[in-house]
Formats: C-alpha cells, sequence, structure tokens
C-alpha cells in the first residue's frame, strides 16, 4: 500500500500575509477578466435560437413524464384496484 506513494514529498507551505493573498484576488479576477474577452459570445440570434431549443426540449420531456405517469397510474388503478 505504502508502494503508492513512493516519490510523493509533502514540502511545508509557506504562510502568506494578507497583502499577498489580496494580490493573488486581484491577479486571478484580471486573468479571468483576459479569458471573457477572448471568448465568442454568441449574436442575439443564436441566444434566442438556442433558448427556443431548450425550451422545447424541456417542455417535450415532461409532457413524455407526464404522459408515461399517466399511463402507469391507469396501469396500477387496475392491477390493484382500491
Amino acid at each position: 500500500m505504502n508502494d503508492l506513494w513512493t516519490g510523493v514529498e509533502l514540502v511545508p507551505v509557506p504562510k502568506k500575509n494578507m497583502s499577498s493573498k489580496i494580490q493573488g484576488f486581484k491577479n486571478f479576477f484580471h486573468e479571468v477578466g483576459e479569458e471573457l474577452r477572448k471568448c465568442i459570445w454568441p449574436t442575439k440570434n443564436e441566444l434566442i435560437q438556442s433558448t427556443m431549443v431548450v425550451v422545447v426540449s424541456v417542455l417535450l420531456l415532461a409532457a413524455f413524464v407526464g404522459f408515461c405517469d399517466f399511463v402507469l397510474m391507469k396501469i396500477l388503478r387496475f392491477v390493484i384496484p382500491s
């Protein structure tokens, strides 16, 4: 079991002072902003089309699940009369 950890050395991480932590957060958000500027955002028409696909898909799936529930309920009431 100890063979799995061969070559792994635990090195203590030096504690950072508060100003370096704040600088780290600033750097992180700056890099996030840079990456977001590289993104290709959808056009308004693409966004509307994608939203419609999702809405229609959800409605179809909900109708299918509702239909299956209704059919199974009728079958169970036939098999197990109350």
